[in-house]
């Protein structure tokens, strides 16, 4: 298992402010943006920007015992890996917790779980190209 820190996701409260301050300021590429999410690339580093509707609209899993929702942990890590399914049950073994079924998206495959504190973290592989 070689996991990589893939991607920082961080929930704001102004959007367009901190897209501009991602793009002008810091002078990151903007690789997408929705309505009210953006993603940038910081060399091999993703950030990701999620919007204030996710403060009740929880990315990863809300309402879990013992599981912290964005109002109390706005940054969260992504670990990329090569292979989801294989290191997912290496963490498994090694006692993670797992709060997700892998899930798949356009941008590649998922899983979140969560650090003895309650903390969530994200698997995840990117799409092929």
């Amino acid at each position: 298992m070689a996991l990589q820190v893939g991607a920082l996701i961080i929930l704001v409260d102004d959007l367009e402010k901190m897209k501009s301050f991602f793009k002008e300021t810091l002078g990151l590429k903007m690789f997408a943006s929705k309505p009210d999410w953006a993603g940038f690339n910081a060399g091999e580093l993703l950030i990701e920007l999620f919007g204030p509707r996710h403060r009740t609209e929880d990315i990863g899993v809300s309402g879990v015992p013992g599981v912290k929702g964005f109002e109390a942990q706005p940054i969260r890590i992504s670990f990329k890996t090569e292979n989801i399914e294989a290191d997912l049950e290496t963490l498994k073994q090694k006692g993670a917790r797992v709060l997700t079924a892998i899930g798949q998206e356009s941008w590649g495959k998922y899983v979140w779980l969560a650090d003895p504190e309650g903390n969530q973290y994200q698997l995840w592989e990117p799409a092929e190209k």
